[in-house]
């Protein structure tokens, strides 16, 4: 959604407002709309808005090609009197097979449109296309007959309804639910698609004329071809070329059989919407603006070095081989094919001399080069805001009672609208947990939490797994919960990626966005009403290099993605190779600290040292590990911050054992401590006037004495030490037993003996061991 409204809206410098529109549950009149600053801001708030209302059931979202004046009433659906103007022209191919006959059409004519959306495949494909701007069109006549003209100049095959300025369209990335009385559709996820042979940059409006001269809209509509003022005209119109280079005409032996299946008239993009066919006249493209954009701002031609430098990389980044090797970087499939580097750079050379010569139309001289620069608003598109006092808000009085809390789905980590990262280092635990933590979710139970809970819609994604290992593991919780299948069918989604080529949140050096599925997960989210997803571990979903700057990258495009669908995110992260006894920390993930910084909760998971079993009285360190302090990991292990979990072996339907996780609690010292036996230490320690020694070194240590009386060796380092020290200094922090410094009369010096208190020992009942 976002990246459509920034790609049709975000070069347009006048103040103007989005309108997002909808419908009640039942997906029929449209009749409800909000309205929106066109800022990056309130584009992302318009975004953010339409996700949500149309995740609920039969609520379908439009948005309003044409902007909206900035004094338009932002909670009602606007009138024609609000229309600003239009930053584009469009058409709408609601009929079978029409979406698939316009293509030939526009690719004739040499007018590709910048974007066109899939609105649903059943019973047959429906689509819509939309041709970018470089100015507003702000009179409603005008631009009714520029629509007109773009319905005869496809033949007519585009609805002839869909021609007036204040019309709203489908908005990609939501979700059409099917309207009343439309026989054969089904929910689907509307698609956003870049045809073959796009430019980058907008249409100017005049070229637009030349290709679609405007029509009448009356006439149009009814299958009539006549100009405004009333001529009979033909349907051709001549044919112009893209800003920057000639016009001409395409020639017929390039022309392309229409297919009827959508696969084959989408294969011109790869997975990530990079052009696989059409590369030569996408090269021209962008070729043509480095050339007019150089020239603007050099004063002269540039090079052919100058033009590649300042192009390749648009081409690279939007370009892929069509038939890639596996593992095979994308530039050097590009140069395997043909149309990388060297061919880039022969092209350059070319159009570097046709510059020079005044021979590319448009062209001709410096002066026009800077003219058509300014016509686009100059080199530079970012995007700024039309008021800058709007940059920074200052505080207005709001209703603080109404502020909305954490939306916590799961324990204190899992929250909609935001992503968790919990980092470990290999073997420690950190798939157990997020599984047994997606069961837990899906079942509400409440078995790692001791918290019930309704239960929720939960994925769990892991991509280093085979499937028949996750099925494993599920079967070992279940069977260790006493879970049956029915409590998590319909709501936990446990998913092997080991399979699949065509998940991965980036690619390429510079960790190229995936859009495409990202667009797949929100209407995935949307049409089940999922609440929390978790993927493991992250960097196999990621094809890109393990960089600070490319996981910065993913981790806010997946909190951008947490917060406009409401929706939890869980990342499973390895740490970097650590040296032996360094415990890790939260910026010891893979790619630095620079993922903690996109997320709302991070944890690190430590695993038991053999020191630490020694003192916890357990025969294996390796079984257990622990929810650790947050940034530092330096509270003691047996700390409350600590949550600790156990890995044991439980045996499936199918005979094997499978590890799974439970809780484990660190050892409390008082367990199986009775008031009688507390007194009876008491009256052991008060009944010895010399009292004990308080240095676990000295040979009569008050610790030995309490472990006799209690059944328990603590003369010997281990377990029992370590309990008799806990008890002990908890005896003393109670008052219960008091030290004090006397005069050892053989040794010649003080030493800090141990005596009897005022309090009972009883009034302590629990502290943990160590």
């Amino acid at each position: 959604m976002r990246e459509f409204l920034d790609a049709g809206f975000g070069h347009v410098v006048e103040p103007g407002l989005i309108e997002i529109a909808y419908s009640g549950t039942d997906g029929g009149a449209i009749t409800r709309a909000r309205l929106f600053d066109n800022t990056p801001a309130g584009r992302s708030e318009a975004a953010t808005f339409a996700a949500r209302i149309n995740a609920e059931t039969g609520v379908n979202c439009y948005f309003a090609p044409s902007l909206r004046k900035i004094d338009t009433q932002r909670d009602k659906r606007a009138k024609k009197v609000n229309v600003l103007g239009s930053p584009m022209v469009w058409a709408d191919f609601d009929a079978e097979g029409a979406a698939e006959a316009a293509k030939p059409i526009y690719e004739r004519k040499g007018l590709a449109p910048h974007r066109a959306i899939v609105t649903g495949r059943l019973p047959a494909k429906r689509a819509q296309a939309f041709w970018f701007l470089d100015a507003l069109v702000h009179d409603q006549r005008e631009l009714d007959e520029l629509l007109a003209g773009v319905h005869v100049g496809l033949d007519f095959v585009a609805d002839p309804k869909v021609v007036n300025a204040d019309r709203v369209m489908r908005l990609p990335g939501s979700i059409a639910w099917p309207k009343p009385g439309k026989e054969g559709r089904a929910a689907e996820l509307t698609e956003l698609h870049t045809p073959g042979g796009a430019p980058v940059a907008p249409y100017a409006i005049d070229q637009v004329r030349a290709v679609f001269p405007p029509r009448d809209p009356v006439a149009a509509r009814k299958g009539q071809n006549l100009a405004p003022g009333g001529d009979l005209l033909a349907h051709s119109a001549p044919v112009a070329g893209v800003a920057g280079f000639p016009a001409t005409s395409a020639p017929a032996a390039r022309e392309k059989p229409v297919s009827a299946s959508p696969v084959a008239q989408e294969r011109e993009f790869d997975m990530l919407g990079r052009r696989v066919d059409g590369r030569d006249e996408y090269a021209m493209q962008v070729i043509g603006g480095a050339i007019r954009n150089l020239t603007a701002k050099l004063g002269r031609y540039p090079t052919a070095e100058e033009i590649a430098a300042d192009a390749w990389p648009t081409y690279e980044r939007h370009c892929a081989p069509k038939k890639p090797l596996p593992g095979e970087p994308v530039r050097e499939g590009l140069e395997r094919e043909g149309r990388g580097p060297t061919w880039f750079g022969q092209k350059c050379q070319t159009h570097a001399e046709r510059a020079r010569t005044g021979a590319i139309a448009g062209l001709e001289t410096v002066e026009k080069c800077q003219a058509a620069v300014a016509a686009l608003g100059g080199v530079v598109a970012f995007a700024a805001p039309s008021d800058p006092t709007s940059l920074f808000p200052f505080w207005r009085q709001k209703d603080l009672a109404a502020i909305p809390l954490t939306d916590f789905v799961y324990s204190d980590f899992y929250a909609r609208g935001y992503s968790s990262v919990t980092v470990a280092e290999p073997k420690i635990g950190k798939s157990l947990l997020g599984l047994c933590e997606a069961i837990d979710m899906a079942t509400g139970r409440g078995i790692l939490t001791g918290e019930r809970r309704d239960p929720l819609r939960v994925v769990y994604y892991n991509a280093e797994d085979d499937q028949s290992v996750i099925d494993s593991r599920v079967a070992a919780l279940l069977a260790h919960y006493g879970i049956a299948q029915a409590e998590i069918e319909g709501r936990l989604a446990a998913v092997s990626g080991v399979e699949r080529d065509d998940f991965f949140f980036a690619s390429g050096p510079e960790g190229a966005i995936n859009e495409p599925l990202f667009a797949a997960m929100g209407g995935f989210v949307r049409l089940t009403g999922a609440a929390a997803l978790i993927f493991d571990p992250l960097q196999d979903v990621s094809r890109s290099p393990e960089t600070n700057d490319v996981f910065r990258l993913i981790g806010q495009r997946l909190r951008r993605f947490a917060s406009e669908h409401h929706v939890a995110l869980g990342l499973v992260h390895h740490t970097r190779k650590l040296q032996a006894g360094i415990s890790a920390t939260i910026d010891d993930a893979r790619g630095g600290g620079a993922l903690r910084g996109t997320a709302r909760f991070n944890r690190v998971l430590a695993g038991m040292t053999p020191e630490q079993a020694e003192k916890a009285g357990v025969a294996s360190h390796k079984h257990f590990f622990r929810i650790a302090d947050l940034e530092s990991n330096l509270a003691p292990p047996s700390a409350d911050v600590n949550r600790w979990f156990e890995k044991v072996s439980v045996e499936v339907p199918n005979g094997a054992r499978i590890g799974a996780v439970v809780p484990w609690q660190w050892p409390d010292a008082f367990e199986g401590i009775t008031v009688t036996d507390a007194e009876r230490v008491r009256r052991t320690v008060a009944a010895d006037v010399a009292g004990f020694g308080a240095d676990v070194r000295c040979t009569d240590w008050i610790g030995i004495r309490v472990g006799e009386e209690l059944g328990f060796d603590a003369s010997k380092k281990g377990a029992g030490r370590e309990r008799a020290r806990s008890l002990v200094s908890a005896w003393i922090a109670s008052g219960a037993l008091v030290e004090r410094t006397v005069r050892d009369g053989r040794a010649g010096r003080e030493q800090v003996r141990v005596f009897a208190g005022e309090e009972s020992l009883s009034t302590v009942t629990t502290v943990k061991c160590g």
